[in-house]
C-alpha cells in the first residue's frame, strides 16, 4: 500500500499591494494622483471632503469651521450673478482637486519653493491641473477653462479672501491681505459642515440645470 502525503491547503493570495500615490475616499473609490481618471469622480466624495477641509489651516475665528465648501459656494454664487451660470460652475470647482490633495497654504507653499526651487512650484501646479482636467471633464466642461471666465474667478477670488480677512480672521491680520481688492458688501456668516456639504451639491444642481449641463445618474 502506498501512503500519500496529505493535499496542501493552497494559502490565500495576498492582495496586491496599493501604490503610494493612491487616495482613498469617503465613499470607497480609489484615485491614482499620478494617473486619475474622470470615471473615478464622485462630487458626493468632492463636497464631503471640502466640507470637512478648513480654510486657513483653521486660523478662523468661528467655532464651527469656515470651510473650502462654504468658500467655493461663495464665489461661485458671486460669479454666477454677474457671468451666468457655466462661469460659476467653474467657479465653484476652482478649489475642488483639494478634495484629493488638502489645502497647502500658501505661505507654507512659497517656503516650499523657497526651499526646494521652482521645481516644487511646478510640480505643484501640474498635480492640480491634472486633477482638474478630470474633474471638469467629469462634467464635459472644457478644460483649461476659457481666459474670460479665468479672469472673472480671479476677480471674484481677491474680492472673496479680502471678505474673508474681514469677517473670518483675526482683525489684526486684515494688514497682510494679499490685494486691495474689494470685499463684498455681504458678511460671511460661517455655517456648519453639513450645511456646506448640501450647499455644495445644490448649487452644483443649480448651476447643471440653469446651464444645460447634464450630471447624468452615477454623478453623486
Amino acid at each position: 500500500m502506498i501512503n500519500s502525503a496529505p493535499a496542501s491547503t493552497p494559502k490565500p493570495s495576498s492582495p496586491a499591494p496599493i501604490a503610494r500615490t493612491v487616495f482613498g475616499t469617503t465613499s470607497g473609490a480609489l484615485i491614482d494622483l499620478a494617473a486619475p481618471e474622470a470615471r473615478q469622480i464622485r462630487f458626493n466624495d468632492i463636497a464631503t471632503h471640502l466640507s470637512k477641509l478648513a480654510r486657513y489651516a483653521g486660523a478662523t475665528l468661528d467655532v464651527m469651521g469656515y470651510t473650502v465648501a462654504q468658500h467655493s459656494c461663495i464665489l461661485g454664487e458671486a460669479v454666477s450673478r454677474q457671468f451666468g451660470p457655466v462661469p460659476g460652475m467653474y467657479a465653484l470647482l476652482h478649489d475642488a482637486h483639494e478634495a484629493y490633495t488638502g489645502d497647502i497654504i500658501e505661505p507654507a507653499a512659497a517656503e516650499l519653493e523657497r526651499m526646494l526651487g521652482e521645481p516644487f512650484r511646478a510640480a505643484l501646479a501640474n498635480l492640480k491641473t491634472r486633477l482638474d482636467r478630470v474633474i471638469h471633464e467629469r462634467l464635459r466642461l472644457v478644460w483649461p477653462a476659457p481666459d474670460d471666465i479665468v479672469r472673472a474667478i480671479d476677480e471674484g477670488h481677491a474680492r472673496l479672501v479680502n471678505t474673508e480677512f474681514r469677517d473670518c480672521l483675526a482683525p489684526q491680520l486684515m494688514r497682510a491681505r494679499p490685494t486691495d481688492a474689494i470685499p463684498f458688501a455681504l458678511r460671511i456668516r460661517v455655517v456648519t459642515p453639513a450645511v456646506a456639504h448640501e450647499q455644495f451639491l445644490n448649487t452644483l444642481r443649480t448651476f447643471a440645470a440653469w446651464g444645460g449641463i447634464a450630471l447624468g445618474d452615477d454623478w453623486l
